[in-house]
């Protein structure tokens, strides 16, 4: 049998915001609104179908987080992230994930010329161990071949980290926050069309790198049900990260007027829903749905099927006024 696809990492159901009749409305709703033809719209004004406008559902609201808890837990389980989004801000940004990932690890390995500093020291103990798990996967990790790659000692590796599961642990957060800091990083583009089609095709370029695999997901993972259920924070921490990534960028749309409402989980997912399907099909089945021009271009058309339907009267103007189409494909010339 495949993969059950309301079953999401861990084996835990998905549970809709309100039900799954509603959820299959706004599923149909979406669909309607972007292929429905004009006699379609005007069959659907003469019937009595109202109760089936997914427009008129309850919109799922975003709720408040404790950010002092949220950035504690980050500091907590994640905490050479923050290290990573400054040296990508002040960096020369690499060309992908697979490139971050190798100037991190080289750097993190590079020795402090302070034989004291113990941030330095974990930083290339646990490196040393995210290069063994990326290229070779788990089950390659060996303590000693770790310390000597690191430069430490045998004994300051297992004081502190004892066990191969405690150096994985940190390896695997390492790994988690290389890609948030990628994934999450901003563009920097006044022309939202650049930014948004950027947002959605690094995703798909990283998820559908094989070589991220080893690093962002469990795949390689064989340990005890026990410690699967332990693994379980750093998928909550990516969803958190995530959300919070796309929450920002949404708010952002709608206090320049580019969007006609506030952010809300339907909208947000609205736009990566597109996205969604073909790396969950990747990265749980291994199928891999290639464009047949390029991820650049497809996210391109999720775009510009997004603002269509979402985008204000402002937003449409400022797009003709400012030729956003026409900076979208230099930027596309440049790149490809």
């Amino acid at each position: 049998m495949g993969h059950d696809p309301g079953i999401g990492d861990f084996g835990i159901p998905y549970k809709p915001a309100m039900g799954w009749y509603e959820e299959a409305i706004k599923v149909v709703e979406e669909f309607f609104f972007l292929y429905g033809t004009a006699k379609f719209r005007s069959v659907r004004q003469q019937s009595p179908i109202g109760f089936l406008d997914g427009r008129n559902l309850q919109k799922t609201p975003i709720e408040e987080i404790n950010k002092a808890k949220f950035f504690a837990t980050l500091d907590r389980d994640l905490p050479f992230l923050k290290d990573i989004e400054n040296s990508l801000q002040v960096n020369p940004a690499p060309t992908s994930a697979h490139e971050l990932m190798m100037l991190e690890l080289q750097r993190m390995l590079t020795k402090s010329p302070n034989r004291l500093d113990a941030t330095n020291r974990r930083g290339r103990i646990v490196a040393s161990a995210t290069i063994v798990i990326y290229t070779q996967g788990f089950q390659k990790l060996r303590m000693a071949s770790i310390a000597k790659q690191a430069g430490v000692s045998t004994a300051t590796l297992y004081r502190l980290y004892p066990t191969n599961w405690d150096l994985y642990q940190a390896a695997y957060g390492l790994g988690v926050s290389i890609y948030l800091a990628w994934l999450g990083r901003d563009i920097q583009a006044t022309n939202p069309l650049i930014e948004f089609t950027h947002y959605n095709s690094i995703f798909f370029e990283t998820f559908f790198d094989v070589q991220s695999k080893n690093a962002w997901s469990l795949d390689q993972l064989r340990g005890e049900p026990s410690e699967i259920e332990q693994m379980q924070r750093y998928s909550e921490i990516k969803v958190q990260v995530q959300s919070s990534i796309w929450q920002k960028r949404f708010a952002k749309l709608y206090a320049e007027g580019y969007i006609k409402e506030p952010p809300s989980w339907d909208l947000i997912h609205t736009f990566q829903g597109p996205t969604a399907i073909p790396i969950g099909l990747f990265m749980r089945e291994g199928v891999a749905a290639l464009p047949k021009s390029s991820w650049f271009k497809e996210s391109w058309r999720i775009t510009d099927e997004f603002f269509k339907i979402h985008g204000t009267p402002q937003f449409h103007a400022m797009r003709k006024k400012m030729n956003w189409d026409g900076e979208l494909e230099a930027h596309l010339a440049k790149t490809a």
